[in-house]
């Protein structure tokens, strides 16, 4: 056979699979004409643990190659796996030994040719920097000297420390300093702002442009006053080892456009320099504190839905530069927490002019499900809820009637922004989640106290709730009562854990597909129940029995107990690792298929993705093993 048809089969085939597809037609044409053609029978070495490191590493045309360590099955590999590639990030021996477990087909690329793209190609490097090829499986020493050799390739302009040149040189004053003669300062250094400090230099508040014209302007305050009078305190800090990111972040959750970087990122530390948000922007292209500054701004549904899908493009760029899950998900919360801050302002303003008396009674709107664990990058359904606090017999009709029609409202402004109203109907309008302190008490503590199915499915919503408008210290006192009935309730753990294991993980196959067998959505893949449901549950039961109060995030949940449960840290980095994944695989999805990206065709997936989803379904496995050990579930279902 010519070697040109040789060469066309053998582009044709690795074009297809990662990372090959992120590279030009040209460059794999050129690798596929150097690109070696090798026969295994069954059982045959390709290399053994311990070997120094050849000059190919390799891809499986046909067959199946397994991967040992200690004689022990690590990972097989099948249809175009990547393997080998040892020899391509390190050039110390295999930690695997690869035979092939049936009569096999494999390719042997150069190392030499394909080395240079690992710092030419951002998507190439990413594959082998994010530690996807789960083949090489390196050492820890080695991980270290991989990412520190492939991941300046990768676009990090959020994840980048903060540099110093980016900072403002500080100008400060103490506390007493006439307001005059700060202004005066400010204007010779030509800054927008001045740190106030006291004798060791911590910064005690900050004054800026708008205040002077705010205070003194106006005449509120004559020009001798100290600064003090005007001050804002306490300050927003951040540590001078601070992401770009952190910094971004900090300024949106607290709508500010100046913090002060002191040597250990709090108030009780000397200042060391000023950033605002104008330094943010000469340090990268796309801000989404832009898009929280227009949404504060805007006056009608239409440009909050504008708004919202400006956010979406953010997410997509992130993801294409490798920005880290976590980062991602908090600056798109802080927007979707504004937005639905916004939804709720509007509906009050609406009340109002249509003669509504505002109640006595505080109220505080809970996002459930994913916006109320912080993991919402696109959007996907509204789950909501409302708590307001008891009113008097006699306003309680009104007082229900009012945030009822509030509720509405809220929704309805949330469905224009292309939020899809739950199909179970969980979202505040509906008047079975709109209701008083105690009404909400008792809810919780029927199912707490009988979990049947249904209970225990409205358990596994409702309490991942987090307030995002209104009185935050109504969703505290809620969930300090929840909290206080599963300890005395205490066979309720063992529901919900068992609850937890409803979903295993599809491990059954090695190259096919777990798909829906019915429906709508036949043949497609479903991440949220298979993959990311399982997670959710186990890291919600795990919280629940840790009483970590605060914790709503899938990822936080799994940090914090591996923080304190030394037997089992591993396995739940991992899992907060494998989440991150999921979220990212699912956002993928849903930007290309312009959806939520909940059902996903298997073969739109990546064999990168068909892979690591595989390597996860392990991690959901071992998490819920060991919930059914701990609850001894075994017993417990007898």
């Amino acid at each position: 056979m010519p070697s040109n048809t040789i060469q066309l089969r053998v582009y044709e085939f690795l074009k297809d699979y990662a990372p090959f597809s992120y590279c030009s037609a040209e460059f794999v044409k050129e690798l596929a004409g150097l690109t070696q053609i090798q026969y295994y029978q069954p059982e045959e070495l390709v290399f053994n643990e311990g070997d120094l490191p050849a000059t190919h590493f390799f891809v499986v045309k046909q067959g199946a190659v397994n991967l040992l360590q200690k004689g022990e099955l690590m990972d097989r590999c099948g249809e175009g796996d990547v393997f080998g590639v040892r020899s391509l990030i390190t050039n110390q021996n295999y930690a695997l030994t690869a035979q092939t477990q049936e009569e096999t087909l494999l390719y042997a690329l150069p190392v030499q040719q394909f080395r240079p793209t690992l710092t030419d190609n951002p998507q190439v490097a990413l594959f082998f920097a994010a530690g996807l090829a789960r083949q090489t499986s390196p050492s820890p020493d080695e991980e270290a000297q991989s990412k520190t050799e492939i991941a300046p390739a990768i676009p990090t302009s959020l994840n980048q420390i903060l540099p110093s040149a980016s900072f403002q040189q500080l100008l400060t004053c103490p506390p007493d300093t006439p307001l005059q003669q700060a202004a005066q300062q400010m204007s010779d250094w030509r800054v927008g702002s001045i740190i106030v400090t006291d004798q060791q230099q911590h910064p005690a508040g900050i004054i800026t442009d708008t205040d002077l014209r705010d205070w003194v302007a106006t005449g509120k305050l004559p020009l001798s006053a100290p600064v003090s009078k005007i001050m804002s305190h306490p300050v927003i800090t951040v540590g001078q080892q601070s992401s770009v990111a952190d910094v971004l972040i900090r300024m949106m959750q607290h709508n500010v456009h100046h913090v002060c970087i002191t040597k250990d990122g709090n108030t009780q530390s000397p200042a060391m320099g000023i950033i605002t948000n104008h330094d943010l922007l000469l340090l990268q292209e796309n801000n989404p504190a832009i898009i929280l500054r227009e949404l504060h701004k805007v006056k009608d549904a239409e440009g909050l839905a504008n708004l919202r899908h400006q956010a979406e493009t953010i997410v997509e760029q992130y993801l294409t530069q490798g920005i880290a899950i976590p980062t991602i998900a908090s600056l798109i919360t802080v927007i979707n927490d504004a937005l639905i801050a916004k939804s709720v302002a509007w509906a009050q303003d609406s009340l109002q002019e249509k003669g509504y008396s505002p109640p006595n009674s505080n109220f505080c709107w809970l996002s459930l499900g994913s916006e109320g664990r912080e993991e919402q990058l696109l959007r996907t359904d509204q789950d909501s809820a409302l708590v307001y606090e008891d009113p008097p017999a006699e306003e309680a009709e009104a007082t229900q009637n009012y945030y009822q029609e509030l509720a509405k409202q809220v929704v309805a402004t949330l469905e224009q922004c292309g939020f899809d109203r739950c199909p179970a109907n969980m979202i505040a309008s509906n008047p079975q989640w709109c209701m008083p302190m105690k009404d909400w008490k008792k809810q919780f503590g029927t199912w707490i106290q009988v979990p049947d199915s249904q209970a225990l499915l409205n358990a596994a919503i409702f309490f991942d709730f987090r307030a995002t408008a209104g009185d935050a210290t109504l969703a505290k006192t809620l969930r300090e009562f929840i909290f206080d009935q599963t300890e005395a309730q205490s066979l309720f753990m063992h529901h919900m854990a068992n609850n937890a294991l409803l979903n295993p993980p599809p491990l059954s196959f090695f190259r096919k597909f777990v798909v829906e067998k019915s429906g709508e959505h036949k043949d497609s893949f479903d991440i949220k129940r298979r993959a990311m449901m399982p997670l959710t549950d186990a890291a919600r039961v795990i919280a629940y029995e840790a009483k970590l109060l605060h914790a709503t995030n899938t990822r936080q949940r799994f940090e914090q107990v591996a923080a304190s449960d030394s037997a089992h840290a591993t396995l739940y980095r991992e899992a907060a690792e494998a989440y991150d994944k999921l979220m990212e695989i699912r956002a993928r999805e849903g930007l290309h298929q312009q959806d939520s990206g909940r059902y996903i065709d298997p073969a739109a997936l990546s064999h990168l993705e068909r892979e690591l989803l595989r390597s996860i379904f392990g991690v959901i496995r071992d998490v819920q093993q060991v919930l059914r050990h701990r609850f001894q579930l075994d017993y417990f279902r007898r």
